[in-house]
C-alpha cells in the first residue's frame, strides 16, 4: 500500500525475491510527489515487466481474514470495491514528524513544514539542545532561507554531522544542503538533486535522453524563473552525477529551447 519512495522500494524488493506483488496507491502515478508523468510511465512499464501489478487511483477500504489477513478490499476511481488475495500487507504511505513530546518545550515550524525548527547549526530553540534529520526543519539556502525538512539519508547523515561541529565548537558555516534524492532497485538507479519548485512557483520539467523501453538512460531539469533548480538522472555515471549535484547547487540560467537538446552535457560542461 503506497505508491511512493517506500512503496516502490517495497515492492521490487518483493518481486526481485518471487514474490507475486501488488501496489496500490490513491495518486494517478507513481511517485507524484517528484515523477512527472512521463517519468513515472517509463518505471511503471518497467515494474509491470517485473510482473509488479500497480492499482493506481485506488483506496484501500478494509482488510479481511481468519486471523491473518487473506484479502484486501480496494476501491478504485469509480468507488467501485473490489477483494485483492493477499498474505502479506506492508503500509508504507509516508510519514509525519514524531514531535508530540517537545510541544511547548521546542519552537515548532508552522504547517505544512512542521517539525522542530533549527537554525544553520541544528541548533533548537532551547539552549545545547539541537534536532538533525526528518524532524529538523533548517533554513533551506538553496531556497532562500525558507524553513524546510528533508526525508532522506543522506540528509539525515550531514545534519548529524553539522549538528556535531556545532556541539565541538567546529560549525563555522551555516548548514548548506543541496537536496538529494536516490534509489536503487533492480538494475536501476535513479538520482535527484536540488528542487522541485520555488515558493509557490511550479518548475517548468524539460525531458532529455532516451525514454524508450529499452532505454536506462534518461533525465529531467526543473526551470523556474530562469534557472535550472532541479536534475533527475537514471543510469548516470559517476561524473555526471557530480556535474548534476554542482548544477543544481549553484542553480545556473537555463538556456532556454537548447536545453532539452544538450541534456546532460550542459551539466558536464560546467564542471
Amino acid at each position: 500500500i503506497g505508491g511512493g519512495y517506500i512503496g516502490l522500494e517495497c515492492s521490487a524488493a518483493l518481486a526481485s525475491n518471487g514474490i507475486p506483488t501488488t501496489q496500490v496507491f490513491p495518486e494517478d502515478r507513481a511517485l507524484a510527489r517528484l515523477f512527472t508523468p512521463q517519468i513515472a510511465a517509463w518505471y511503471e512499464k518497467f515494474y509491470a515487466k517485473k510482473g509488479i501489478s500497480l492499482v493506481k487511483g485506488s483506496l484501500i477500504k478494509g482488510m479481511e481474514g481468519e486471523g491473518k489477513v487473506s484479502h484486501v478490499v480496494v476501491a478504485g476511481p469509480d468507488g467501485v470495491e473490489r477483494r485483492l488475495p493477499a498474505a502479506l500487507v506492508i503500509v508504507g504511505v509516508g510519514a509525519r514528524p514524531n514531535v508530540e513530546l517537545f510541544d511547548g518545550q521546542l519552537e515548532m515550524a508552522a504547517k505544512p513544514v512542521g517539525g522542530i525548527q533549527v537554525d544553520g547549526h541544528m541548533a533548537t530553540s532551547v539552549k545545547d539542545v539541537y534536532a538533525i534529520g526528518d524532524v529538523a526543519a533548517f533554513p533551506l539556502k538553496l531556497a532562500g532561507g525558507t524553513l524546510a525538512r528533508q526525508e532522506h539519508v543522506a540528509h539525515c547523515r550531514t545534519s548529524a554531522a553539522q549538528a556535531a561541529k556545532a556541539i565541538l565548537g567546529q560549525a563555522n558555516a551555516p548548514y548548506d544542503y543541496t537536496p538529494y534524492f536516490y534509489s536503487r532497485v533492480f538494475n536501476l538507479s535513479w538520482q535527484f538533486w536540488g528542487l522541485s519548485s520555488v515558493g509557490d512557483q511550479e518548475a517548468q520539467v524539460v525531458h532529455f535522453g532516451d525514454f524508450s523501453e529499452a532505454s536506462t538512460k534518461f533525465g529531467a531539469y526543473w526551470v523556474a524563473g530562469g534557472k535550472v533548480i532541479g536534475v533527475f538522472l537514471e543510469g548516470a555515471t559517476p561524473d555526471e552525477a557530480a556535474a548534476a549535484k554542482k548544477l543544481a547547487s549553484e542553480q545556473p540560467a537555463s538556456p532556454g529551447d537548447s536545453l532539452a537538446t544538450q541534456g546532460i552535457s550542459f551539466a558536464v560542461s560546467r564542471m
